[in-house]
């Protein structure tokens, strides 16, 4: 596989990875604040949630090239320069600034030009969805925007089947597991089995209504 050949599920597993680390955090800092009175915490709850984002990034894509997701999957962005690094992190505070200017005065002119540009920035979004299924690169519009591409950090990255690897899909099997709140179901961690040929398979284990059902599912990756 080359090594600009990321596969698809490759780069949503890292977006997903990083909105899940990304609400680890806000609720750990939820639960140590949960005691403090409500008219301190409210007024700056927006900050907190936009600080979190801000450390989280400087400490990946600033310090690093690649976000928390990326590094777990070990894949990063190709020769992403400390002007794009800063672009990156001014982008993803633009949400912070339309929640910010709705709080401080709802009718004010300014937030009807932000509900226009976020109904814009939305098409564009599920555009660039439906050209990264096409072509598989960039699945996140601010990855189009600034021209970033995303490659395997090393030639022997390619969805090889290490311990390392099986660790990092048992923490994503993690996080579905928390998302699997439902009390009718109940996900079990995934088991593989591999061969020579490069083929796997992995079994999801659901109790539905009392009664057990096997998905499986396979890839070809050799």
């Amino acid at each position: 596989m080359s090594r600009n050949n990321l596969l698809r599920v490759t780069q949503m597993n890292a977006i997903y990875l990083d909105r899940e680390i990304e609400k680890s955090f806000q609720q750990i800092i939820e639960d140590t604040i949960k005691h403090l009175p409500p008219s301190m915490v409210s007024p700056v709850h927006t900050e907190i949630n936009l600080l979190i984002r801000l450390g989280l990034l400087k400490y990946s894509v600033f310090d690093k090239g690649s976000t928390f997701g990326q590094q777990l999957l070990n894949i990063k962005y190709q020769d992403i320069s400390a002007f794009k690094k800063s672009l990156y992190l001014i982008f993803s505070s633009l949400e912070y600034v339309k929640c910010r200017c709705e709080l401080w005065n709802p009718s004010h002119s300014i937030n009807k030009i932000f509900l226009k540009w976020h109904i814009l920035i939305k098409i564009l979004d599920l555009i660039n969805t439906a050209i990264f299924l096409r072509h598989g690169v960039k699945p996140l519009l601010i990855e189009r925007v600034l021209g970033l591409n995303q490659i395997y950090s090393s030639q022997k990255s390619a969805r090889t089947f290490e311990s390392k690897y099986l660790a990092r899909e048992l923490l994503w099997n993690g996080f579905i597991r928390d998302e699997c709140k439902h009390e009718m179901c109940t996900l079990w961690p995934t088991a593989y089995i591999t061969s020579s040929y490069g083929l796997y398979s992995y079994f999801l284990l659901y109790l539905l209504k009392g009664k057990y059902s096997v998905i499986v599912h396979y890839y070809q990756t050799g």
